[in-house]
């Protein structure tokens, strides 16, 4: 029953690294913002870890905006109806520019001013807003460009995808250096950083597009505007990002609960636990294709190998990647303390990092066994479960900081654990109750 085909396993292995770079590369871009931060002194460190969150909320809807495209453009290219892929990926284009237009200027005019009138100390809003005003001024680059990477994605041509976005953590490297270290434009500068690898990623997206070498083609002459089109793609966007957006906002309660204290000493460590976390995601997102197939051929067999082979592999990967960091905490923690103002924070951070990197990977292996999910299509509990969760840790995490800050880190790791140990057994029931039901319960006489 449990033969490996270790064929599949390597197929299996090399595409869900390469759909977790994808992640990963998002996270690392905000690692370069971070370390730029930290060389502007304490008010900049302090803004950015309320922005961070922000930044998780518009890359998220632009992530889901990707997804709903790129599964239906697959779809019709499966299906050999090109014209309507043709149809699908220009609407996809256009309402990217539109909705992530209008999706900034409700965060620019409205969320931002409403959320950041609560911070006390002026310079820390005002190093707040110059990070995010670029940033909301481009963001059609970002949700465009994850666009056009669904497009890549559904003709099978993620590797281009996953260059485009590494050249933007390059560019966001060098115009970084250009706008911060030599033309001192501070906060502002680190916002503009970003949005222009994200430009840059767009460029090369829609060059090869434009090019002819996608059987996909952009034409305003395939566009067909309809209210319903635009009622379905936001039902399904909104579908998506709720979980995300929830666990977003839950992170960015915390964070206002900390930015004055432990804004750099939780901030960075976060990061890279998101970072081992982001592998988790890359693996989820192939494995939900993987587990929907079975599923389509009633292969109980198959989904019960596929789901103890992800634990093992999966949670092995990531916890040797946190291993490693845990090792090196000291020296990468030196890396983001340059400047003497944050001096005084660097034990704490080292141990906070500790903390939350070795509990990262019961996050990755959340996001795997999410994957399971995916064919049974329970979303509403999906999204009531995750609201439950956040509201819980933040409500834990909050009262256990009145006592002290060690004691709430502390506390976030009991939590990890404690649902990932819950997703576990709620998958396994799954396995047993809905997935043997559908395998083996519709079966004809004749076969049985």
């Amino acid at each position: 029953m449990f033969d490996i085909d270790y064929r599949k396993l390597r197929d299996i292995f090399l595409k869900c690294t390469l759909l977790s770079v994808t992640f990963a590369l998002a996270i690392a871009n905000n690692l370069v913002d971070q370390f730029y931060v930290t060389l502007n002194g304490i008010h900049a460190a302090h803004a950015y870890t309320l922005d961070v969150p922000i930044y998780w909320i518009l890359l998220s809807s632009a992530t889901a905006l990707s997804a709903v495209y790129s599964g239906e453009i697959g779809r019709h290219l499966s299906m050999g109806d090109r014209m309507s892929a043709d149809t699908a990926a220009t609407r996809s284009v256009i309402y990217s520019l539109v909705f992530g237009l209008a999706f900034a200027l409700i965060i620019w005019l409205i969320i931002a001013p409403i959320l950041f009138v609560y911070i006390d100390d002026e310079e820390t809003m005002e190093c707040a807003f110059d990070y995010l005003t670029p940033l909301l001024m481009l963001y059609f680059c970002m949700s465009t460009s994850c666009v056009l990477g669904g497009i890549l994605n559904a003709e099978g041509k993620a590797k281009l995808y996953t260059g485009a976005l590494f050249s933007s953590v390059i560019a966001n490297i060098g115009f970084g250096y250009l706008f911060v270290e030599i033309l001192e434009w501070g906060m502002f500068g680190n916002g503009l950083a970003t949005a222009m690898g994200s430009l840059l990623s767009l460029l090369i997206m829609l060059w090869y597009i434009c090019s002819g070498k996608t059987t996909v083609h952009l034409s305003l002459k395939s566009f067909i505007w309809s209210f319903e089109s635009v009622k379905i793609a936001f039902t399904k966007i909104q579908a998506l990002t709720s979980r995300l957006i929830i666990r977003d906002v839950a992170e960015l309660a915390i964070r206002f609960s900390l930015y004055l204290s432990y804004a750099l000493t939780y901030g960075i460590p976060m990061l890279f636990s998101k970072l081992i976390a982001a592998l988790g995601s890359g693996s989820g997102a192939y494995l939900s294709s993987e587990y929907t197939k079975l599923y389509a051929e009633r292969d109980y067999e198959g989904t019960v190998r596929q789901f103890i082979m992800s634990l093992i592999i999966g949670g092995g990967i990531l916890f040797l990647l946190s291993m490693v960091l845990y090792i090196f905490a000291e020296p990468v923690a030196s890396i983001f303390t340059m400047d003497p103002s944050l001096e005084d924070g660097k034990d704490t951070l080292v141990w906070t990092m500790r903390v939350l990197i070795f509990t990262a990977p019961f996050l990755g292996l959340k996001n795997i066994i999410s994957a399971l999910w995916v064919p049974v299509g329970k979303k509403e509990k999906s999204i009531a479960y995750e609201f439950v969760t956040q509201t819980v840790k933040v409500i834990i995490f909050l009262y256990t900081l009145d006592y002290d800050y060690k004691t709430a880190i502390i506390m976030l790791l009991v939590l990890r654990i404690a649902s990932t140990l819950f997703a576990v057994y709620m998958a396994i029931v799954c396995i047993r109750t809905v997935y043997r039901n559908h395998c083996f319960g519709h079966r004809h006489p004749a076969a049985a």
